[in-house]
């Protein structure tokens, strides 16, 4: 192969670079900023040099917000959701008005058709007085029937509390009440109860402790300190001791198998126990101090 064929071969297939530097475009100019479609002091237009509107008005964002704020206001003005409160100036037609806005019944008496208690409760018959007289006092002030039921609700629960700790304090004092008289009296303890029948047998109701008449309803009655006269043990122990003087017989007797035994016959058993060496007396703490209380009630009766 000749230089020459090589040559033209080479240059056959030799290119040329074409050259750009005509061939490059002008970056394009930079858009210009979008104009902020409300102005800075939008507020302090709207508010027209209000300080205190403009306060309220730098709580929103833009425009827009304050005009969604004020829609949803109106919708719920008209929706009747809104109403004026009557000022010292209003008409009784204005605040009944508003009573009826608020579900106020007509009547305080309609209270009772309205009200809805927690966990079933109901108002007794022995609640009913102060619940009326209750219901006449806030139905002038506007209390809706929302109020009523939780002042009721309230009502009958601080009742519960109250007679559940009296309850509780009435167990206090009865346990108390026994342990000081037992201290007092030791074995006679029943007998010495049992004499107060002695008292009240003539009494309305005799001594009957469960029924209505005298003797019950003093035992269930209350001290000025709120305890059960019952349960107190100074009133007990007088009471025993009133029954002893003046019936002296039915102290000795009383709570025994022997109860309204003449007191000779009493003093026969317990002597005829005491020559046999019967342990029925000389164990029986309770038969000796009856025998004692025997002697002393012979001589008061004599």
């Amino acid at each position: 192969m000749s230089t020459s064929t090589i040559a033209a071969d080479a240059a056959s297939t030799t290119t040329t670079e074409p050259s750009t530097a005509l061939a490059t475009s002008p970056e394009p100019p930079a858009p210009a900023p979008a104009a902020a479609p409300w102005p800075d002091d939008w507020r302090e237009q709207v508010t027209e040099g209000d300080a205190r509107a403009l306060k309220t008005v730098n709580r929103f964002t833009d425009p827009a917000a304050l005009w969604k704020a004020y829609r949803e206001l109106r919708e719920r003005f008209d929706s009747g959701r809104l109403v004026k409160l009557p000022d010292g100036s209003a008409s009784p037609e204005d605040r009944a008005e508003l009573n009826r806005a608020m579900g106020v019944p007509d009547k305080p008496e309609d209270y009772f058709d309205l009200i809805e208690l927690p966990d079933g409760d109901i108002l007794g018959e022995a609640d009913r007085p102060i619940a009326e007289d209750f219901a006449r006092a806030v139905h002038g002030a506007g209390a809706t029937p929302e109020v009523v039921s939780a002042a009721f609700a309230w009502y009958l629960d601080t009742q519960e509390k109250q007679q559940a700790a009296l309850d509780e304090t009435d167990e206090k004092d009865r346990v108390e009440g026994q342990a000081a008289i037992r201290a007092a009296w030791g074995a006679r303890e029943q007998r010495m109860i049992g004499s107060l029948a002695s008292l009240f047998a003539d009494a309305p109701g005799g001594a009957d402790p469960e029924g209505d008449g005298l003797f019950a309803r003093l035992m269930g009655g209350r001290m000025g300190d709120g305890k059960l006269i019952g349960n107190d043990p100074q009133v007990l122990i007088f009471l025993a001791g009133l029954a002893n003087r003046l019936h002296p017989r039915a102290t000795v007797t009383a709570g025994t198998a022997q109860a309204g035994a003449d007191i000779l016959s009493r003093m026969k058993e317990i002597e005829a126990m005491m020559r046999t060496n019967d342990p029925a007396y000389w164990k029986d703490d309770a038969v000796q101090q009856e025998y004692r209380e025997l002697i002393e009630a012979r001589g008061r009766a004599s």
